[in-house]
Order: C-alpha cells, then sequence, then structure tokens
C-alpha cells in the first residue's frame, strides 16, 4: 500500500534576510497523485544532473520545489489507462524536477510516463541504469529531432561532429550515432580517446588542438552538422567553425541557445530539451517550447528500442559513482559538481530511509551466532540490500555496481577497473566457516586478473593486490586467472597467502615467494556449474580450502594445512578485484558463514547448517607459519552473544522511540 504521504528534499529559502540562499530540507509531503498514463515509482537511486545543481542554485523553482530529474525505483500503482508498465517492474526513467511543486527524483516515491521510462534490463546494474534516461533521451532528440539536428536516418552519407564526445550526453550521442552508421568525429581531452573510440567515434581531436578545425575540416571537408554537448562560448563558436562554408546546422545543449552569439550567420542555430519529449508546452527561462508530438513519437521508439541495445552492448551506460547517505550526500555531490571535481562518472545517490526491523533481525543473527552474511547481518544473498537500497554490514567502493537481483559485480569486462566490498562489522569467532559463490566470466580470449577474499584485521583498504592492500594483516585468498611468472604451475592458481602487517605479496613472482598453500583450478572461469568456495578455519589445528566448480555440489580440496598461522580474533571479510589490460567481469552471488564448536570428522555438531555436498581430497602445495596457542571456540563465547543481544535490542527499541518521535520532520 502506497502512503498518502511521502519523504523529499525540499527547496527552502528563509524569509529573512533578504540575499538567504536555499536549502534543501528533509520534509513530508503529500504522494503524487497520477494521470492516466502514469506509474507511481518507489525510488531507490537518484542521478545527478548540472540541472539539478543550476535549478537549486538559482533558484529557478522557489520554495516547495523537489529537484531531481534521473531515477530507477520500482512501481508500486499504475495510471487507470497503463498498459506498458506492470506493477512491480524495476524501471528507470526522468521528470523535470521542481517543475511541478513536490515533484522530483529525491523523493520517496515520484512518477513517470508509461513511455517514457524503460525497464532496467539483467545486463545492467540499477546504479547505471539511473545514468541512462537525461542524458541518453537528450543525444537522441538532438540528433533526430526535427528542431534540433534533424538528421534523416535514411541517409547514405552522414557524417556528425559531437563537441564533447566524453561527456554525459556525448557518450550517448556517439553510441546513437554509431547505431546508425554514422561517420563520426568527436573531440575530447587524450586520456578519453580510448574511451570515445570504444563508443565508435572514427575521428578524435583534442579540443585544446590550436589547429583541431584545420583537422576535423580535413576529415570531413563538407560537414553540416554539429551537436555542442557542452554549450560555452568557447565551444560553440569553435565547433561552428568546422562546419561547411556553405552552412549547416549546429545544435546546441543549451536549451536557450545561450553562448552562440559569435556563430556565423550562415548556420542554423538550434537546441535540445528533453523535456519536448512529453508532448506538453514547455516554458524554459525566456525561451517557450510548444507541444511536439513528433518529438514524443521520438522519445517514444527511443525507450522501446533502449532495453534491447543495453542488452546487445550498443549502449553502454555512464559511469555510475555510488554515494549512500540521503541529504548529506546530495549536498556534497552539488558541491563536487560546482568544484568541478566530477570527470568520467555520474554520481547516483542512493536513498536512506531508516528501517529498525533490519537492524534488529541483523543483531539478532550475528549475536545469536546465526553467524550467516546477509543484508541484515552480515551474509550478502540476493537482493543484497534491505528495501531502502542499503546494506547495513558491507560497504562497496571503486567500481564495484549492485545488481540487486542478480550479482555484486567487483568489476566488469572493461581494463583497469577496481571495486570492492567489505563487512562493516568484523568476524570475531574462534572456529569459522565462510562460503562463497563467485562467478568469473568475460568475452575475451585473453582475460585477467582475478580476485582476492580477505579475512583481515583491516577493511576497505585498496591496494595492488588484486585490487586490495599489499601489507595486510590476516589471510587473503587469491584466485589469480593471468599467469605471468610462474613455470610449471597451471593457471588459473588459487593460493592462500598470511599476512604479518610487513611482508608483502611477490608480485613479481605472482605471489610464489609469499604462498601459505595453493592449487590449480583449470575451468573455474566459465564454469558449466556454480563456482564456489568453501574456507575452513581451527584455531591452531586446521586450515582448510575447498572449491566447487567441475561437478555440482562435489567439493575439490584446494589444501588443507595443520598448525595455520593465527588468524587475527576480529577481522573483516572483504572481496576485491583489479583488472588491468585485460580483464574480466568478477561478481560475488552469495557469502555465507557460520561459527563451528567441533573440528569437521570429530564427530560433533557444528554451530549451524550442514554445508552439504560430497568432498574430494586434493593435494595443495602449502608451507605452515606461525602458531597461536589459544583455546578453541567455546560456548561462553555463545552465550556473551547472546547476553549482548538483549543489550542491543534494549538499546534498538530505545533508539527507535526517540527515532520515531523525530519522523514526522525528519524521515529520509
Amino acid at each position: 500500500m502506497v502512503p498518502s504521504t511521502m519523504n523529499a528534499l525540499v527547496v527552502e529559502v528563509p524569509e529573512v534576510p533578504e540575499n538567504a540562499k536555499p536549502d534543501l530540507i528533509k520534509k513530508e509531503i503529500s504522494s503524487p497523485m497520477l494521470e492516466a498514463h502514469e506509474v507511481l515509482v518507489k525510488v531507490s537511486m537518484v542521478a545527478q544532473n548540472p540541472t539539478d545543481v543550476q535549478a537549486f542554485d538559482l533558484n529557478l523553482f522557489g520554495n516547495g520545489a523537489v529537484l531531481g530529474c534521473d531515477f530507477a525505483g520500482t512501481v508500486k500503482r499504475l495510471g487507470k489507462n497503463v498498459s506498458k508498465v506492470a506493477e512491480g517492474d524495476t524501471i528507470a526513467g526522468l521528470l523535470w524536477g521542481g517543475e511541478i511543486k513536490g515533484l522530483g527524483a529525491y523523493s520517496e516515491y515520484t512518477k513517470a510516463h508509461e513511455s517514457i521510462c524503460f525497464r532496467v534490463p539483467n545486463s545492467i546494474s540499477l546504479q547505471e541504469a539511473t545514468t541512462v534516461p537525461l542524458a541518453s533521451l537528450t543525444a537522441w532528440l538532438a540528433l533526430f529531432s526535427k528542431d534540433s539536428l534533424n538528421i534523416d536516418r535514411n541517409e547514405s552519407d552522414r557524417t556528425v561532429l559531437i563537441w564533447g564526445g566524453s561527456s554525459s550526453v556525448g557518450q550517448y550521442a556517439i553510441q546513437i550515432a554509431a547505431i546508425s552508421g554514422f561517420k563520426i568525429i568527436t573531440t575530447c581531452s587524450p586520456r578519453s580517446f580510448d574511451l570515445v573510440k570504444s563508443f565508435g567515434a572514427t575521428h578524435i581531436f583534442d579540443y585544446n588542438d590550436a589547429d583541431v578545425v584545420k583537422s576535423i575540416k580535413d576529415a570531413a571537408p563538407n560537414l553540416r552538422y554539429v551537436f555542442d554537448t557542452i554549450g560555452k562560448q568557447t565551444s560553440s563558436t569553435t565547433a561552428s567553425q568546422a562546419i561547411d562554408e556553405n552552412g549547416g546546422t549546429l545544435c546546441t545543449v543549451r536549451p536557450d541557445k545561450s553562448f552562440t552569439e559569435n556563430v556565423t550567420k550562415q548556420i542554423k542555430v538550434t537546441s535540445v530539451l528533453v523535456w519536448t519529449a512529453f508532448n506538453r508546452v514547455i516554458q524554459y527561462k525566456k525561451a517557450s517550447f510548444p507541444a511536439s508530438e513528433e518529438d514524443h513519437k521520438l522519445g517514444v521508439e527511443f525507450n522501446e528500442r533502449l532495453p534491447g541495445w543495453i542488452d546487445e552492448g550498443k549502449i553502454k551506460p555512464n559511469k555510475p559513482k555510488v554515494i549512500p547517505g540521503g541529504l548529506d550526500a546530495v549536498k556534497k555531490g552539488f558541491q563536487e559538481h560546482r568544484d568541478g571535481k566530477i570527470s568520467g562518472y555520474k554520481l547516483v545517490f542512493i536513498m536512506w530511509l531508516p528501517s529498525l526491523s533490519a537492524a534488529l533481525l541483523g543483531a539478532f543473527a550475528w549475536t545469536a551466532n546465526a553467524a550467516e552474511f546477509d543484508d541484515e547481518n552480515i551474509r550478502s544473498i540476493s537482493p543484497y540490500l534491505d528495501s531502502d537500497m542499503q546494506s547495513r554490514w558491507y560497504d562497496f567502493g571503486g567500481d564495484t555496481i549492485v545488481r540487486t537481483d542478480s550479482y555484486i559485480r567487483l568489476t566488469s569486462d572493461r581494463p583497469s577497473q577496481s571495486g570492492w566490498m567489505y563487512s562493516r562489522v568484523p568476524l570475531t569467532a574462534t572456529n569459522w566457516q565462510v562460503e562463497v559463490e563467485f562467478k568469473i566470466s568475460g568475452k575475451n580470449q585473453l582475460y585477467g586478473d582475478g580476485f582476492a577474499m580477505w579475512i583481515t584485521r583491516q577493511r576497505a583498504q585498496q591496494g595492488t593486490v588484486f585490487g586490495g592492500p599489499d601489507n595486510f594483516e590476516g589471510l587473503g585468498i587469491f584466485i589469480d586467472t593471468y599467469k605471468n611468472n610462474r613455470p610449471g604451475v597451471v593457471f588459473p592458481y588459487v593460493m592462500a597467502m598470511y599476512g604479518d602487517g610487513k611482508t608483502s605479496y611477490d608480485k613479481s613472482n605472482d605471489g610464489k615467494h609469499t604462498e601459505l598453500a595453493g592449487c590449480s583450478a583449470r575451468g573455474i572461469r566459465h564454469s558449466s556449474v556454480p563456482t564456489k568456495m568453501r574456507l575452513t578455519y581451527f584455531q591452531d589445528k586446521q586450515l582448510k580450502l575447498e572449491l566447487q566448480y567441475k561437478v555440482e555440489d562435489e567439493w575439490q580440496t584446494c589444501f588443507d594445512l595443520e598448525d595455520p598461522p593465527a588468524v587475527p580474533n576480529i577481522a573483516y571479510v572483504g572481496f576485491t578485484a583489479e583488472t588491468g589490460e585485460l580483464s574480466d567481469n568478477h561478481d560475488i552471488i552469495s557469502v555465507s558463514a557460520k561459527n563451528l564448536y567441533t573440528q569437521p570428522g570429530s564427530g560433533g555438531n557444528t554451530g549451524g547448517k550442514s554445508s552439504g555436498g560430497k568432498s574430494k581430497s586434493r593435494k595443495g602445495t602449502g608451507k605452515v607459519t606461525g602458531n597461536n596457542n589459544k583455546e578453541g571456540g567455546s560456548w561462553t563465547w555463545f552465550f556473551t552473544k547472546i547476553i549482548l543481544f538483549i543489550i542491543v535490542a534494549g538499546g534498538a527499541y530505545v533508539g527507535y522511540t526517540a527515532y520515531r518521535a523525530k519522523a514526522k520532520s525528519h524521515r529520509f
């Protein structure tokens, strides 16, 4: 059931003093009312756009405005004539946040037109999907709207200059032009040459080059179409100079055509405004845009075709940078834009809505020794996040993306990526078993580099060892998929390293001289069965790693060590991955763990459910260092955790009572 009121970030300007600056305030306001072809969406994520910051700083919409344009979430209610979308669908869409009082994306609920949104395909994450709607539709209209460049898609020889190809809109413009078979000329900084080339640009030039106009004219002497995705005085003026002397069209991303005063008169200057796709009269500053049935049809066509293009890899989303934290994060993101710090990515905010039940369940599961890593605890299984799109017990960073119904992707099959996830709560059991389902896949014959699991005193540290830290304290398990300098070793290779906080990973020899134990695992990449690893640790007694990748429910022993080195009593569980010139998808599907009270094979029971499955012994290479004389797990620690749970639950109840007292004005 959808409530009649919702949480939102509302623009407020104090009455005094007269020059007071606007602020964003957490408020409870009325939920949106739907028209016939609209759907109500429970917002999960919002992508920041420059227009959000500009509208706020200039106070364009006044008190009561809710900003935010790009969003993704779950459909909760349908308008009476909706036929293209169903309740429960995960969609991404856009609206002009602030234009209508109380309606925007920075809110608990918003609404979308059923034809100007798209179902999020499984091939991308929700974070990535959130970056798509506004920028991609802007690019589509700029190329094909009769009021913009109006390029005939049936022409046999079409060349377009996209000025600012690495910008958010520019990236989509290149990809759409490539789908249409255009010859694509673009400008960007040299560091983005490879990126825009991968999108389909055929000629790439440095916009800072003094001879850039001459170079473009040499590449396209009869250029007629230019799309300026930057919209500055220098960009519009310089880009227009590349147009053929007989004339052509410059389309600027500035709807009011600002900064085009120096464009010569023989060139037709047009603009693009994405909101014309909604087929209603639009007023933007001093410019008025009539309702456009043609732009609406273009918008409908684009959103119908978009999921297929994404699945086929023809449209790749902007790179997202995910920031949790609600209001504080939005203000921080706005400031990043003002400071000019955003480059090569798009900020995506996860909406934060407090949930006491998840916290209580997590406290119970952890302190009562269920010891399963969950979004209610430290376990990580689909959907990975709570209903508020937060993980209470894991942090994510780097290039990690969370596809809530499929995987946590540490790196995508792209060069130069690094991602991580770490538990927020440490693993404090003396004896434990951690089981991980993962997937390593990619489209290339050459691939790398692999990923690591960490049981370490440190957490959330990035570095050069499969994306993780070098001088760590604890245990690292490395799945190395690319062979470098290990003669006689079959790759992929799985190895363990014990870190004392001082010894570095022997990267030049793929860890040979720092290896604790290991085994070859040919076939673990692109396996036909679910790939898993199970790590069992008994203090002073055993460290055992088992793998499943050949036959489902049949475990292969990688190594089984007696008298292993001592893992820190308080250690965080983490996963990292890294790609260089070679790449792979490195996905974490699920993580579970349990405390153990009796060593396997001793005839006793464990403190959790049985893992099940057959196990085959397999010789692993290894060396053992270190010792520790502490006793194994005890029931005393178990009952201590029960007592801790009672304390945590009592504290949570007190906190919840205080929270409810302030809920009406401070929920978000």
